[in-house]
């Protein structure tokens, strides 16, 4: 399992004003063979404000309106992660924070992800490929997504 993250959230208190209602760490889980997540944050629904902070509902990928927020570690040396190809029903947003990564799309395309470069997979067909020796960290953000197929 990967180190604890520190997670800080807010929310509003006695008349309204922001208060930090917990600061904790959240322990990775290995969803795959070569992945480690850090869920963060997350909800199946739109939310609303005021929030009190209470963590939302959230299981598995996010319905339609939903989201995700994860720290998610690539192990070196792994080939093909996640199962391989693969794509989900959201728009995942990411940033490499540490690392090196290639992604690798359905066409053969690959293209090499390094610290600060940001990604939006529209629901495509993609691998992930770490061929360093070191660790690879990023940030990813997934929203829901309606697919309809053409």
């Amino acid at each position: 399992m990967g180190a604890p993250v520190r997670r800080v959230v807010t929310g509003e208190g006695a008349g309204g004003k922001a208060v930090v209602v917990s600061d904790d760490s959240v322990t990775g889980e290995p969803p795959r063979v070569g992945i480690v997540l850090h869920d963060i944050w997350g909800s199946d629904a739109a939310l609303t404000l005021p929030s009190d902070g209470t963590r939302p509902e959230s299981v598995g990928p996010p319905p339609p309106g939903g989201f995700r927020f994860a720290l998610v570690s690539f192990a070196p040396r792994e080939e093909v992660l996640g199962g391989g190809m693969h794509r989900s029903d959201s728009v995942d947003v990411g940033m490499v924070v540490s690392g090196e990564l290639w992604m690798e799309l359905d066409g053969g395309e690959e293209t090499l992800l390094r610290p600060g470069d940001c990604l939006v997979l529209n629901g495509t067909v993609h691998a992930w490929h770490n061929r360093t020796d070191e660790p690879c960290v990023m940030a990813m953000a997934a929203v829901g997504a309606r697919r309809t197929e053409a």
